[in-house]
């Protein structure tokens, strides 16, 4: 689909009451549309001053802060701190254990998110995203 960027978005006007309130009249009166459907004209020109009709997708998260993003937890601060405390006593194997053990809650953490994005874009992907309109009658 490609992208347009209108230079100056407009928010179309609100209604009064919710647009479900209103019959097929009064919705088409308030936004200016008919029953036979948007001329081509005038369709391009609602394109060019609102936009395409989608929403904003979001940028991603890149894979280095999705993996840091897992050691934001209350469990991990007590592992690292007992790590801390561990090497400052000078048990140098259970330091290297508890901060596996950490790293590999990390990873974990980071694969089954990977996957759920991943199927999260395949549902996404699978959905329809093409209508039928009518234009010029």
């Amino acid at each position: 689909m490609p992208k347009h960027s209108p230079t100056a978005y407009q928010e179309p006007p609100k209604p009064e009451k919710a647009w479900y309130q209103y019959d097929i009249e009064q919705t088409l009166q308030h936004l200016n549309g008919q029953q036979q459907g948007l001329s081509e004209q005038e369709a391009a020109e609602r394109l060019k001053k609102f936009g395409p009709n989608a929403l904003p997708e979001q940028a991603g998260k890149s894979a280095f802060m999705r993996f840091i993003a897992h050691f934001n937890d209350v469990l991990i601060y007590i592992l690292l701190a007992a790590a801390f405390l561990k090497g400052i006593m000078g048990h140098w194997i259970d330091t290297v254990v508890i901060l596996c053990v950490a790293v590999i809650n990390a990873l974990i953490g980071f694969v089954q998110e990977n996957s759920a994005e991943k199927s999260l874009k395949g549902i996404k992907n699978m959905l329809s995203s093409q209508a039928i309109v009518v234009r010029d009658g």
